[in-house]
C-alpha cells in the first residue's frame, strides 16, 4: 500500500474505488469529480435501487476506457449529525465491497500482465460517512494482503507541503 500526496485523477492507476452510499447521492467529496470525469460510474450506481440495503458490501462498476471505476457500497447514508455512534461507514461492508472488487479484478482483469494499481481516496469512508482512519487503513491493508497482484495507492486530496 502506497500513500501518495497528490491528485488521484492525475495518478497512474487502472482501477479507482470510492465509498458509495445507497441513495445515489453524489453531491460532495470525491464523487463530484468522478461524476464529471467518469459519468458512466454514476450511471452504474443509478441503475441500482435507491436505498436497497442488500447493496451493502457489494459494488457496481463502469469501464471507462482503460480504467475501471468501482462504486463500493460501504455506507448507508451520509453524515452523522455530530454523533460518532451514528456513523454511516460500515466497516464490514467496506471490507466486503473492497474484497469483492478485488475478486472482480482477478476474474475480469483490467491489465493483462503485472499488478493492477487500485487507487482509493486516503480517507475512504472517513469523511461524510464518519469512519475512523486507522480502522479503514487496517481494512485496506488486510484486503491487499489477500491479492498479491493488486497494489493499493491511497491518494491524499490535499498534498502535504514538501
Amino acid at each position: 500500500m502506497k500513500v501518495i500526496n497528490g491528485d488521484i485523477f492525475k495518478g497512474e492507476w487502472n482501477a479507482l474505488g470510492h465509498c458509495c452510499n445507497l441513495f445515489h447521492t453524489w453531491g460532495a467529496g470525491i464523487v463530484i469529480p468522478i461524476k464529471k470525469l467518469y459519468p458512466e460510474a454514476y450511471k452504474s450506481d443509478c441503475e441500482t435501487e435507491s436505498g436497497d440495503l442488500s447493496k451493502l458490501g457489494s459494488f457496481t462498476y463502469a469501464d471507462c476506457g482503460a480504467k475501471r471505476i468501482y462504486n463500493l457500497y460501504g455506507q448507508v447514508g451520509i453524515g452523522n449529525d455530530g454523533k460518532p455512534l451514528n456513523r454511516n461507514c460500515q466497516y464490514d461492508f467496506i471490507f466486503d465491497a473492497l474484497y469483492k472488487a478485488c475478486e472482480d479484478i482477478v476474474y475480469n482483469p483490467i491489465v493483462e500482465d503485472g499488478k493492477t494499481i487500485f487507487a482509493l481516496p486516503y480517507l475512504i469512508g472517513c469523511g461524510l460517512a464518519s469512519g475512523k482512519e486507522k480502522i479503514v487503513l487496517a481494512i485496506i491493508e488486510s484486503v491487499e494482503e489477500l491479492f498479491p497482484n493488486i497494489e493499493f495507492h491511497l491518494y491524499k486530496l490535499n498534498p502535504a507541503p514538501s
